[in-house]
């Protein structure tokens, strides 16, 4: 599972940091949204891929 924040939003880092994700090593994500361009660094939770499922893979 993936999530994606922006370097300065401190408290979705933390937030995600205590659900158990971490930050990659992935490049910034350069994206523009209403005239807005801006960063986002990816996040990765590794107990889908620890549990044997494709990261991105959810549970029904």
């Amino acid at each position: 599972m993936l999530l994606e924040i922006e370097p300065d939003n401190h408290p979705s880092a933390a937030v995600a940091r205590a659900a158990g994700f971490d930050l990659t090593d992935a490049l910034p994500e350069v994206v523009e949204d209403k005239g807005r361009s801006y960063a986002l660094l990816t996040w990765a939770h590794h107990r889908a891929v620890d549990a044997g499922r494709a990261p991105g893979s959810f549970r029904r």
